[in-house]
């Protein structure tokens, strides 16, 4: 028996291993290698951006120097796609132990910037030129936008008319050139360059999103980040009424706090997120980290336990976590915080003096939904194509285009300003690839075809512009035909009566006047 008993058990844990094993095969996983963070450039704003993207497309990525890089990491049975990302020019990817693994693995490749090695060229059909003090144009390959690019004094380009090309750069000179921008050629893939905004971005990510083989279209989600306790809550009440008075479908990127929950300002605070939610989707965004918090075992998980439960309480519903890209980095930040979020906002990370790692792995997770946190100033020098006053366009992955939270009147005038002139319809709704989700031990919070649900019950629901006419209600019953000729009967008879009353009164009025004149006539 107790043989039988160890057999049974054996066979569970190897079901849930192979399970296991099977869910997480189900998942990309991507090796980025850099050659160096290059503060001097805001090199390390590249580095986060790539590592958010990629989490918005739903794959998994370590990231590595390549110095720190260990011979052997680079497996097949690991990983499904390696980033080599030139962030430094002058510098470059060096470690021999990687350039040997690279050139024997078999998976997805994807170079960016300078320095392409000969096991990368090999890939490609054409000739890589390197170009110097040049200035460009980049066009999307469907027309749908365009931008002049800063002055490049070092760039490398493919020059080929195989594969799949993405964008094209045109030269700025009396004779203009063009050469593709971004190129794919079965596994393999090449970006001049990479940048956190603009044409360059979105071009980046659209070849990222092909080279991974994802081919979803995203509409953008209009956010407002930043809002706390301690904005100004007349600037935000007036403001939050303007909005909800646009009828546009947008987010509200909050903190919380789980102390003073009695006082009058927490009361108003809270005030100002239900206006919100009656239009708009409410997300908890983490605390601020500093590195008092570095020892604090895991009162992080107590703290968003507790906020998530007083916001319940008070009939507030986040729908999901929004935090810095660095703490999906944090092995640590993302049990504590980031889990009870099946959908979280991954916003850009602050500097570097104000970024405190508890337990840094440089390994992300993956969400239902990802949000790439996207300003949607970043995308104002780029000339879109319209139609009637909007752009077509549709993104390669889940976006947040932020606005931040106006903290008086005259950012506000600014925020209002970049609604009413974006290219993009934030009156249509939420994507429906789009998953909102929040679960804790004790509250799991979806939003589902414009409601809020809690634990499985509509807790609100969102109200549309037009009402529905509600259908005339039909009574039914044994004395149904009977009160309603009762009723058409009294209304017939109280009519007649009023008639015959009026009659009267009019008949009386006359002889009354009769008799008054033959009475003066008798005394005369």
């Amino acid at each position: 028996m107790r043989k039988l008993f160890l057999v049974f058990l054996s066979f569970l844990a190897g079901t849930v291993l192979f399970s296991a094993k099977t869910e997480a095969a189900d998942t990309d996983r991507v090796l980025l290698v850099y050659d160096s963070l290059n503060f001097a450039d805001s090199g390390e704003e590249k580095i986060d951006s790539l590592q958010r993207l990629l989490t918005s497309l739903g794959v998994r990525v370590d990231t590595v120097q390549d110095e720190d890089y260990l011979k052997g990491t680079l497996r097949e049975d690991i990983y499904t796609g390696v980033i080599s990302f030139v962030n430094w020019s002058e510098k470059g990817i060096r470690s021999e132990e990687f350039i040997q693994d690279r050139a024997v693995f078999t998976g997805k490749k994807l170079h960016i910037g300078m320095d392409v090695a000969a096991d990368e060229e090999e890939s490609f059909s054409g000739n890589f030129k390197q170009l110097s003090h040049r200035q460009y144009s980049l066009h999307h390959q469907k027309n749908q936008y365009q931008q002049q690019l800063d002055y490049q004094d070092q760039s490398l380009i493919l020059a080929t008319d195989v594969g799949t090309i993405f964008g094209t750069l045109h030269t700025q000179e009396l004779e203009e050139k063009s050469y593709p921008f971004g190129v794919i050629q079965e596994e393999a893939a090449f970006l001049p360059m990479y940048d956190t905004e603009g044409a360059v971005f979105l071009q980046a990510a659209e070849l990222i999103q092909q080279w991974l083989g994802e081919n979803e279209s995203y509409k953008p989600m209009l956010t407002f980040k930043g809002f706390t306790p301690l904005n100004d809550m007349k600037v935000a009440d007036a403001f939050i009424d303007k909005i909800n008075q646009m009828a546009l479908y947008y987010a509200l990127s909050s903190t919380s706090t789980q102390q003073n929950n009695d006082l009058l300002t927490y009361q108003v605070f809270t005030g100002i997120l239900a206006n919100a939610q009656k239009s708009g989707l409410f997300f908890l965004e983490v605390p601020a980290a500093n590195s008092a918090d570095l020892n604090d075992g895991h009162a992080l998980r107590g703290i968003m336990e507790e906020q998530i439960s007083l916001l319940v309480s008070g009939s507030l519903y986040p729908i999901g976590i929004s935090a810095p890209g660095y703490w999906n980095q944090d092995t640590q930040y993302r049990a504590d915080a980031l889990s009870y979020g099946k959908t979280i906002i991954l916003e850009a990370n602050p500097s570097t003096d104000n970024i405190h790692y508890r337990a840094q792995d440089n390994r992300s997770a993956v969400y239902e939904t990802a949000f790439y946190s996207l300003p949607l100033k970043s995308l104002e020098n780029v000339e879109w194509a319209r139609n009637s006053n909007y752009t077509k366009y549709a993104f390669p992955f889940p976006v947040s285009l932020a606005i931040d939270f106006p903290v008086d009147e005259s950012a506000e005038a600014v925020a209002l300003a970049q609604i009413e002139n974006s290219v993009f319809d934030f009156g249509q709704n939420y994507d429906a690839n789009y998953h909102f989700q929040v679960q804790t031990q004790t509250q799991n919070i979806e939003y589902i075809d414009g409601r809020l649900v809690l634990n499985g019950q509509t807790v609100s629901q969102f109200v549309a512009d037009e009402q529905p006419e509600l259908p005339k209600e039909e009574f039914k019953g044994l004395f149904a035909n009977f009160f309603r000729r009762v009723n058409s009967g009294l209304i017939w008879f109280i009519g007649i009566v009023l008639v015959v009353l009026v009659f009267l009164f009019i008949q009386g009025n006359r002889n009354y006047k009769s008799k008054f004149f033959n009475q003066g006539g008798d005394k005369k």
